[in-house]
């Protein structure tokens, strides 16, 4: 089995725009925990916190992102 894993930058002024005018093609609802789901036919993605401020050490990050080894 393969799985995707990826990443998407949402704005939160998109973010809060399609929330407040969701359509047929792109909606946002939230779970019971308040997270925001970007909701797209046949797909969703959820939105986590972002990083911030970026990791200053470019091998720990590095370390921290790539533990599949490769």
């Amino acid at each position: 089995m393969k799985l995707d894993f990826h990443t998407h930058h949402y704005p939160l002024a998109y973010l809060d725009e399609i929330e407040r005018h969701p359509t047929a093609a792109c909606s946002v609802t939230r779970d019971a925990t308040g997270r925001r789901l970007v909701n797209y036919a046949g797909d969703f993605n959820i939105v986590a916190d972002a990083v911030w401020p970026p990791c200053p050490c470019k091998t720990r990050r590095r370390r921290q992102t790539n533990w599949s080894g490769r």
